[in-house]
């Protein structure tokens, strides 16, 4: 009897450190996530602003 509810406790606590190991890797996934999107916006950000300095100088240019 002590040896199954042994057997039980382990698996539980085998299990449970499998769940927080994928509970982690989907943290770590979506926190890279949520970084490549800051990446992306702020990318975009730098080229809206270079496009508009360049427009700026174009105008500025022509007068």
């Amino acid at each position: 009897m002590k040896n199954e509810e042994d057997k039980i406790i382990n698996d539980t606590l085998n299990k449970d450190k499998k769940t927080t190991k994928e509970a982690e890797l989907l943290r770590l996934k979506r926190i890279k996530k949520l970084y490549d999107e800051d990446i992306l916006r702020e990318k975009q950000m730098q080229d809206s602003v270079k496009n508009h300095n360049q427009m700026l100088l174009k105008d500025t240019l022509k007068k």
